[in-house]
């Protein structure tokens, strides 16, 4: 009667912790879930803001190379670029003839004007030809000197002048901010960390029934699971003093043994839980090995304990 009530006992103890741990890590998950997609909008956010401060820097540095440009040109480059024509002051209408071969342009009464072709005295001046002295006494060609710009060299020569210290002054002002914001995404992430740390301890001491020592924890997990008295667990594992979870392998084999010395061979030791999930029993000392019950239900327990206490430390 007295062994029915404790495994009774037991058996409630364990189903209320297995309950707590996945109430726990439900609700961890949960706020995880939640933490990632407040972190992942403030990260948004951040770009934005980014993104916008870059097009603002560029859009000043366009418009002050621009606007310095224009005045350089105007003011400081004046000269740049100036040249001297002769532009004719007369005669741009008047019609004259020229021939073939000749170089003068003459009436159309001229006796030297064999062959004729038209032109303007503005073309025929432009093309090299010079009035006949025998037949030409329309006005005479009459220039000026007049002064024209390359506007291309000098803009040109401004916007070189403008660019280098504009340009220089917007890489450093760039690399400023995007040093500020690469600073600002790492301490944004390190809150992150920090407050994900802070979600699994909590869901850690709620699944602890509000205590911080996880020793107390340790054991309970291994009493209501039923583990015998003499196996302890390291990382996991179930181990006795008398190493009956043992089992041995070989460097290069594919099973395990139960004997350190099946047929002569050099073995290693393993644990027996780690060496059924990639090998097989030795076909002349090897036993196959089940996993007690008790074990299970430890590692349904432990296993959410590790998830909670991984991600803390």
């Amino acid at each position: 009667m007295s062994e029915r009530i404790t495994t009774e006992y037991l058996e409630e103890g364990y189903e209320e912790l297995l309950n707590r741990a996945n109430i726990a890590k439900t609700e961890c998950d949960k706020a995880i879930v939640m933490a990632n997609n407040e972190f992942e909008k403030t990260l948004k956010k951040m770009q934005k803001k980014h993104r916008n401060n870059l097009v603002f820097l560029a859009s000043i540095t366009i418009t002050l190379i621009v606007l310095t440009t224009i005045l350089l040109g105007m003011f400081v480059f004046k000269s740049v670029g100036q040249y001297k024509v002769k532009e004719m002051i007369n005669g741009y209408n008047v019609v004259c003839y020229v021939t073939d071969y000749g170089n003068c342009y003459h009436n159309s009464n001229c006796p030297y004007l064999h062959s004729k072709k038209d032109k303007t005295m503005y073309e025929a001046e432009m093309e090299g030809y010079s009035p006949c002295s025998y037949c030409w006494k329309e006005p005479k060609a009459a220039y000026k000197s007049v002064t024209k710009n390359h506007y291309i060299y000098r803009y040109g020569l401004s916007f070189i002048v403008s660019l280098l210290p504009l340009g220089i002054i917007f890489l450093i002002l760039f690399r400023t901010q995007r040093k500020k914001y690469k600073d600002q995404i790492l301490k944004e992430k390190e809150t992150f960390e920090s407050a994900k740390k802070l979600i699994y301890k909590y869901s850690l001491n709620k699944f602890n029934n509000g205590s911080s020592n996880d020793t107390f924890l340790l054991i309970g997990i291994e009493m209501y699971s039923e583990v015998p008295s003499d196996v302890h667990y390291e990382d996991g594992l179930p181990t006795t003093d008398d190493n009956r979870f043992i089992v041995y392998k070989s460097s290069s084999g594919k099973c395990y043994h139960n004997k350190p010395n099946c047929r002569g061979n050099k073995l290693y030791p393993i644990h027996s839980f780690i060496a059924i999930n990639s090998l097989s029993p030795c076909r002349y000392c090897g036993k196959k090995i089940d996993i007690p019950e008790w074990h299970k239900k430890y590692m349904r327990l432990y296993d959410v304990y590790k998830y909670f206490k991984d991600n803390i430390d």
